[in-house]
């Protein structure tokens, strides 16, 4: 490969794809003629003999650019004898008509599946299918052309900072393709990005153009993960070989979690990696980071909830979740939300300055099983804990040491506070502004937090809570920006002459 862009016959081949009309000529029709693409229909049948009565669940049917399609193994065992008067009841139903079709069974202990593999018929060959059949030998030729020169390149780099910027680039040069041609292609969902049509048209081979260059990126997933950009986006095929793989350990760990007695906030946090596998598509990706951690959290949590006998409790739970470095702000509420409520029952500041040092102490001698962390722009869970465990101690400390010299000061439920116009959300985030413009100038924003909370309060509220100050200074909303742009506006205004 002389040039150092891998993809100059990717580009070239887009570029005749999008001025073709379709006529070969006789030497390139011949050229074609390697390998020819088999267009086919993918359907997945499930059986389940429930006391004598036999039940089936029809999955998505997929096209065979489809990346589950293509990684399909063609099973041969016996069909079963009670099971074959149902076949032509599903045909009827999937209406699979004027095709030829091939039946796959597979017995797996007490599960059946029927895997019908359905062709079009096809006249003649067309012009259009003999210039999508020369499309498929170039791609197929350049792919392992391409594989084979990225794993020689990588054997000759000497350092792994050479890898490293070699994966990169590579990388970077794949995702912006396989973004533009999406945008060309313009799918409605997932399954048309990876459907070939009969008409075998321009669109048709961009698609198929698309699912090449998309195994080039998987190739690079599954073979240099390690020296990727974790903030590019996990490559389609990739996620939907995961989505397929992980399915049934997801419903499992679902199923788990809300039937335990578990609280439903700690849920949603603990159910949010899945949920954001689950999601991801063409028009939602996740990053190589994101990925990742999913697959691997969805694979530690179904281990963990089979060999786990007890009852699933909110500690249990909590904890375990903290070892997996889910470091999301959510969960850091939780966790810190607990703590306070725990030290709203102690009578004295001492206990509750006892209580934090125990806590500091157990999470500063716990190692993290899980290096990993879901969200690369956060710090992980164990850091931000520690941080806010550090800074409640010396808070609570500080009220300690203020207490004995003056044992009479004023109590808390008498405290004047300042009532705002503003939300907590809007106060939070313009006290966010008059920071950045060093209106105020201070550098712990823990105390910025806590003497807003401290000395403000709403309409809604008298009593503001420092963690959620936090959160909302964090998690800024369209809806709160407008509310204090207008404010600002106001008092623009009012500076007028």
């Amino acid at each position: 490969m002389k040039s150092n862009y891998i993809l100059d016959n990717f580009e070239s081949l887009v570029c005749e794809i999008k001025d073709s009309k379709f006529s070969l000529d006789q030497e390139s029709k011949d050229s074609s003629h390697g390998y020819t693409f088999e267009n086919f229909t993918l359907y997945s049948i499930s059986f389940q003999d429930e006391n004598g009565k036999i039940n089936y669940k029809i999955s998505n049917p997929s096209n065979s650019i489809h990346p589950c399609t293509v990684e399909y193994k063609y099973y041969s065992d016996a069909a079963p004898h009670n099971y074959i008067p149902l076949i032509n009841q599903i045909v009827f139903e999937l209406q699979i008509k004027s095709l030829s079709k091939e039946y796959h069974w597979k017995n797996n202990n007490d599960k059946i599946q029927l895997y019908i593999k359905a062709n079009p018929k096809l006249e003649k060959e067309t012009k259009e299918i003999r210039f999508f059949n020369y499309c498929y030998n170039i791609l197929k030729n350049e792919n392992d052309i391409i594989e084979s020169f990225i794993k020689t390149k990588v054997l000759k780099c000497k350092t792994s900072e050479q890898t490293t910027q070699f994966i990169h680039k590579n990388q970077y040069a794949l995702d912006k393709f396989t973004s533009r041609l999406i945008k060309r292609i313009n799918p409605k969902s997932v399954d048309d990005l990876y459907c070939i049509s009969e008409n075998y048209d321009r669109i048709d081979c961009l698609k198929l153009t698309f699912s090449f260059a998309e195994r080039l990126l998987a190739f690079l997933e599954s073979d240099y993960f390690s020296f990727l950009n974790p903030t590019i986006r996990a490559s389609d095929n990739t996620i939907l070989k995961a989505q397929n793989n992980l399915a049934y350990k997801s419903e499992y760990i679902k199923s788990k979690i809300n039937s335990a007695d578990i609280d439903k906030k700690l849920s949603k946090i603990a159910l949010n990696p899945i949920q954001k596998l689950e999601d991801c598509n063409v028009n939602k990706p996740i990053t190589c980071n994101e990925y990742k951690y999913c697959s691997r959290f969805i694979s530690k949590a179904f281990k963990m909830l089979k060999e786990n006998k007890a009852e699933l409790s909110n500690k249990t739970l909590s904890d375990w979740l903290s070892k997996t470095n889910l470091n999301t702000l959510s969960f850091f509420d939780y966790l810190t939300d607990t703590i306070i409520k725990e030290l709203e029952q102690c009578d004295t500041n001492t206990q509750g300055l006892e209580i934090l040092f125990k806590m500091l102490k157990v999470q500063n001698q716990n190692p993290n099983s899980v290096n990993r962390r879901f969200k690369l722009k956060l710090p992980a869970i164990k850091q931000q804990l520690v941080n806010w465990l550090e800074e409640e101690a010396e808070y609570v400390r500080k009220k300690i040491n203020l207490e004995g010299q003056n044992p009479k000061f004023e109590s808390s439920e008498n405290k004047i506070k300042l009532l705002s116009g503003l939300s907590v959300a809007q106060l939070s985030y313009f006290s966010n502004l008059l920071l950045q413009t060093n209106i105020i100038k201070h550098d712990n924003q823990s105390e910025v937090f806590r003497f807003m909370a401290d000395n403000f309060k709403t309409t809604m509220t008298d009593k503001i809570s420092k963690e959620s100050f936090r959160t909302k200074y964090y998690n800024v909303e369209d809806s709160t920006k407008n509310i204090v742009r207008e404010k600002i506006i106001d008092l623009l205004n009012l500076t007028k002459l």
